[in-house]
């Protein structure tokens, strides 16, 4: 019973060594995992108050799952805040600079944003999503070329070909090509037909 799930095994964990930020954080992981949040966050504030907290690693592990609750949240700027902090710790994880730009995105900070996403691409130049992430900021900040040349490199990468149609259709609905846009937009469109048939 233990071992059924992570839940299950981290839950035993923390009730042996509650002590232990590490086993929380574990634990706190689980249960955003599970969409279980106001666990998630009992959990994550725990390690905060644990005594082995200051160990580098698991501190900024803990900054990291608290930037996650809070994207969950949602809660922008606890999100941002944490997401910095995770940063400090971690600060060659691109994922956590590609996290950086979606929240400034969302904040509309797009010049933020696009240095951020920069800073994802430079450490993970082969991560199709991270190109179409730094298209759509270009879209946003009126550079449909820019847009453009992100999505085509998305598909290079083999990319999530739906979100890279989308956005050349709209970059091109941007340069006020239509027809170029229509013929996307259709691509899109029977891509997602195609993998809602797919068994």
């Amino acid at each position: 019973d233990i071992l059924k799930d992570e839940i299950s095994l981290w839950s035993n964990n923390a009730e042996k060594t509650p002590h232990l930020a590490i086993v929380h954080n574990s634990l706190g992981a689980a249960f955003l995992t599970a969409g279980r949040l106001s666990n998630a966050f009992t959990e994550l504030t725990k390690a905060t108050e644990s005594i082995n907290r200051e160990h580098a690693g698991v501190k900024y592990t803990t900054y990291r799952l608290l930037s996650y609750y809070y994207i969950l949240g949602p809660d922008d700027e606890k999100a941002l805040f944490y997401t910095k902090k995770a940063l400090a710790g971690f600060p060659s994880d691109a994922e956590l600079y590609n996290q950086m730009a979606a929240i400034l995105m969302k904040k509309e900070k797009l010049g933020e944003a696009e240095s951020e996403m920069k800073k994802a691409i430079s450490l993970r130049k082969d991560k199709a999503s991270f190109h179409i992430n730094l298209g759509k900021i270009y879209l946003l900040r009126g550079h449909p070329d820019a847009a453009i040349k992100e999505a085509q490199r998305g598909i290079l990468l083999d990319g999530n070909p739906l979100e890279a149609y989308w956005l050349m259709s709209e970059a091109f609905k941007g340069k006020k090509d239509y027809r170029m846009s229509d013929h996307f937009s259709s691509l899109a469109s029977g891509f997602k037909l195609a993998k809602k048939q797919c068994p």
